[in-house]
């Protein structure tokens, strides 16, 4: 199965992110099947963020890509946040921030291609093409707040030897971009610590 996660926050949650330790979060798998409507169906009346999962695939180059795990890298990291967010779009309406942020990566940054090398060469065009679904989104959805993030190589078993920060520094810092983040940063690509990304 293919998965994404939704996260999804209420308003009161949101507001107490940073003051009150209780502030709650609301975290379902959803799935590249029809079931999809019914996970969705279940969260809060009002949605104000969406995220979409990660799936990483073998450090393949350009000239070694498996066409097999390629598509379903595709299937995870492009389609699902694609299916989640046009089911998910009559709750988001409902809510006032209407915030949808997308879990990218630098991997999937065009100019950050020669920093990145000939790796992950896979993986890299799944995000590549999820930032082109959010701009799309920004383009054809003003009113909506869409933004693309990349969490940073964090410590976990994803990045392996390559992790660099610790998850609870990943966090932070993208909590902080998403409760930041106006209407005036719709189409922008940003790291954890909200550097922008060039496409």
């Amino acid at each position: 199965m293919h998965g994404a996660i939704l996260c999804t926050l209420t308003l009161e949650s949101a507001s107490e992110m940073f003051g009150d330790a209780n502030a709650l979060m609301y975290f379902v798998l959803v799935f590249l099947d029809p079931v999809v409507a019914g996970f969705i169906k279940n969260v809060p009346s009002e949605l104000i963020n969406l995220f979409a999962g990660a799936r990483q695939g073998p450090r393949d180059t350009a000239f070694t890509i498996d066409p097999d795990v390629l598509l379903e890298a595709f299937k995870t990291n492009s389609v699902a946040p694609a299916l989640v967010s046009e089911v998910a779009l009559p709750f988001l309406e409902k809510g006032s921030m209407k915030k949808i942020l997308y879990i990218s990566s630098t991997c999937g940054s065009l100019g950050s291609a020669d920093e990145m090398g000939v790796v992950m060469a896979g993986y890299s065009m799944t995000k590549s093409a999820l930032n082109m679904l959010a701009y799309k989104q920004k383009l054809e959805r003003p009113d909506l707040t869409v933004i693309t993030l990349c969490p940073g190589s964090v410590k976990t078993d994803m990045s392996g030897e390559y992790g660099i920060i610790e998850p609870h520094e990943s966090v932070a810092g993208l909590l902080k971009v998403i409760i930041s983040a106006s209407a005036a940063d719709s189409g922008k690509y940003l790291r954890y610590n909200g550097e922008t990304i060039p496409w």
